[in-house]
């Protein structure tokens, strides 16, 4: 998932890169908006997904999900943690 900032910021980051190659602020407007324009489209699929098979899935089936997700996610954190912790040595 990517939070609106998280899209802002790639959208920026992908502007400069067109902008350092010296391809000109119109091509960094086109990057930009096509991040953006992508995300929409990515966030459009996704809740209309979602939404179209949420009352097929128990609420059982949900509760693994939810907790299998905050398990992943709780390692991918501590490995960011740890290679953050292990740059600074």
């Amino acid at each position: 998932m990517r939070a609106p900032a998280a899209v802002i910021a790639a959208a920026d980051a992908s502007a400069a890169v067109v902008m350092i190659a010296g391809a000109g602020a119109g091509s960094a407007a086109v990057v930009t908006i096509g991040v953006a324009c992508g995300s929409l489209a990515w966030w459009l699929a996704l809740t209309t997904g979602v939404t179209a098979v949420r009352h097929a899935v128990s609420e059982r089936a949900m509760t693994v999900v939810n907790r299998l997700s905050g398990l992943a996610l709780a390692v991918f954190g501590l490995l960011a943690v740890a290679s953050g912790v292990s740059a600074l040595a």
